[in-house]
């Protein structure tokens, strides 16, 4: 207060009162709190001593002013810059929250890195991270995610994967290594889908990329795609008949299961970023070029999609085109957000509205999905190819899918 006083000190003829008064006034006034240079945002001057022994310094990227709500999400943890003022939280409290949450106090040991598995798989249109807790039982909690939007089945020319692919393929997987040492996961399985099995250069694409990232890459069959992603969808949701589909960047997996078998699975070398790339001209396509899809989508599929199947069987559905159709449905037809489930009415709903004009589509897409605004519209083509060859009653789109069913056999072969 006193130094205050000096600061304010009153103008010449005006005497000590007004001093005084400007005294009282700062000492009334409470000061705002002592800001540590580790709790800056986004301005870190020094970062606190790693007691632990683990890396930490990712943590304060993640903390970087203006993208708090949403890396905070990805981790989780609702914080935000509005409840870090209101609920008292402190940036070195986000950060214990965090490390307590994927670091243990001992140093490493063999049992701690088997109860923390990532897996990363490679897909045609993104390539995704995902951090588990596992337990030997087989089950798991999935603690972190994270995704590369690569485009890969963009880089394709005359059927090879292009060096400019091979290279954005091993920067997406850098970046996933910079996080998983961070965490200190060393537990990582990687592998790959249509984004290097449907290529002509594979052996060559997967040995360079190994070479450069250091991550050993399994490239798994379309049939093993649909088998896992099939596996990983029933650990979330308890059908015994049905029908499965995962609908890719550059291939469609279709499973038919009864009686809680599968029975039978297959893959199409149909997706949305490869029919994007393949029939349309700029960003969304004209009545030509939807056209053009359905009848590629029909010869790609012709053999998979029959009517010997009952009809109302419900289709389970997972990756990405679903998640997005699933949002679209919500906003269209106004779902609530707890739901995931789509009508054949509702999903008839969507691709209408989609299809009405190109103004309206990219309107709607870009409030709802906009990293999807290029392949919406043929994933959504394949959907309903699927739905209305199957006759199916509805969409049931689970979070689960490839990731989780190549975890859960890796874990249960190991047991």
């Amino acid at each position: 207060p006193e130094r205050a006083g000096r600061r304010r000190a009153a103008p010449a003829g005006t005497g000590g009162a007004t001093a005084a008064a400007a005294a009282r006034a700062a000492a009334a006034k409470p000061h705002p709190p002592r800001t540590d240079p580790q709790e800056t945002h986004g301005k870190k001057q020094s970062r606190p001593a790693n007691t632990a022994g683990r890396p930490v310094s990712f943590l304060w990227i993640f903390l970087d002013r203006g993208n708090e709500g949403q890396y905070h999400k990805k981790l989780g943890i609702a914080l935000s810059p509005k409840n870090l003022t209101k609920k008292g939280f402190s940036i070195l409290h986000a950060f214990h929250m965090l490390k307590n949450r994927f670091f243990c106090p001992s140093a490493g040991t063999e049992q701690e890195d088997i109860m923390k598995q990532a897996v990363i798989d490679i897909g045609s249109n993104s390539m995704r991270l995902t951090v588990y807790e596992t337990t030997e039982t087989g089950g798991f909690t999935i603690l972190f995610k994270d995704k590369v939007m690569a485009g890969l089945a963009g880089y394709v020319e005359d059927g090879a994967l292009s060096l400019d692919g091979i290279a954005r393929a091993v920067l997406g997987l850098m970046s996933f290594r910079n996080t998983l040492e961070a965490l200190n996961i060393t537990q990582v399985s990687v592998f790959a889908t249509a984004s290097l099995r449907n290529i002509t250069n594979t052996t060559q694409a997967v040995s360079t990329i190994q070479r450069a990232t250091g991550f050993s890459i399994e490239v798994i069959s379309g049939e093993e795609e649909a088998r896992y992603g099939y596996a990983g969808a029933m650990e979330e949701l308890d059908l015994s008949d049905g029908l499965f589909v995962d609908i890719g960047g550059a291939s469609t997996e279709v499973v038919r299961f009864a009686d809680r078998q599968l029975i039978t699975a297959n893959s199409c070398p149909v997706g949305s970023l490869k029919l994007y790339r393949d029939w349309v001209k700029k960003i969304l396509p004209n009545r030509e070029g939807i056209q053009n899809m359905e009848h590629a989508i029909q010869q790609a599929m012709e053999g998979v999609i029959h009517q010997s199947v009952p009809q109302g069987l419900p289709l389970v559905c997972v990756g990405g085109t679903s998640r997005a159709a699933l949002k679209l449905a919500k906003r269209v037809c106004h779902l609530p957000e707890s739901a995931n489930r789509i009508s054949i009415q509702q999903l008839q709903q969507v691709c209408a509205a989609l299809c009405a004009s190109q103004k309206a589509a990219a309107d709607l897409i870009l409030k709802v999905e906009p990293e999807r605004i290029h392949t919406m519209i043929p994933g959504l083509l394949i959907l309903r190819h699927i739905v209305e060859g199957f006759g199916a009653g509805e969409m049931i789109v689970s979070q689960y899918g490839v990731r989780e069913g190549y975890l859960c056999q890796k874990i249960r072969k190991a047991s």
